[in-house]
């Protein structure tokens, strides 16, 4: 009989230390070889584990490679809003620290970032989540905008969500051909031509659109 992985939310803490090794194993991998061409043998190897070992936790490298994007997404939660969500601070200000915290990083990241586009592009469950995490980001970062507008008395009834999903997509760009293909390294100049795109758009409105009309 097939031995099935084991819950990690059930696991020993030496069994839980033992998974997490490989997850970690499992990023340096990626990272290096892309998903297609690596393979557990490498990642176990790294882990100064078993194949064994890894099947106890895992089915295949399709399901670590799952937990890696997790606990990647997780790490960039921080990076997800560009600072638009601190209503309490000077609006520009705000967004230099956010934009600055995403640019950062995506610099420090650079592999896993590339990693992620690889698999978006190969895996369409992945890349439909994704995508939903961001049309959620957009419409907060979108919200965010009004509001700031509102508080400085210049309401515009429409509402900015497709000029936040082009900003975003820009800035996204912006960082994959500073970093990944540039390897930039006048990280301010980057940052503030970013930032200048984004304040002179904060007066252009966008018709009013859902997350459906983004799809």
């Amino acid at each position: 009989m097939t031995q099935r992985p084991a819950n990690h939310r059930s696991l020993s803490a030496r069994a839980r230390r033992t998974r997490a090794e490989l997850v970690a194993a499992a990023r340096v991998i990626f990272e290096r070889d892309g998903y297609t061409e690596s393979r557990i043998v490498d990642i176990t190897a790294l882990a100064d584990s078993s194949a064994g070992t890894f099947y106890t936790y895992f089915d295949d490298k399709e399901q670590i490679l799952k937990e890696v994007l997790k606990e990647a997404q997780e790490e960039m939660l921080h990076t997800a809003d560009f600072g638009l969500g601190q209503l309490d601070r000077e609006p520009v200000e705000a967004l230099r620290d956010g934009l600055r915290a995403y640019l950062t990083f995506y610099r420090d990241n650079v592999r896993l970032m590339l990693l992620i586009e690889q698999v978006a592009g190969i895996d369409p469950e992945f890349r439909t989540s994704r995508r939903e995490r961001e049309i959620a980001n957009h419409l907060r970062n979108a919200e965010s905008i009004r509001r700031w507008k509102k508080r400085d008395g210049d309401v515009d009834p429409k509402t900015m969500l497709l000029t936040v999903n082009a900003l975003s997509a820009m800035t996204n760009k912006m960082a994959y051909n500073s970093f990944a293909v540039e390897g930039r390294e006048d990280f301010d100049d980057v940052l503030e031509t970013v930032l200048n795109l984004w304040v002179m758009a904060f007066g252009v409105g966008a018709e009013q659109v859902t997350a459906d009309d983004l799809r």
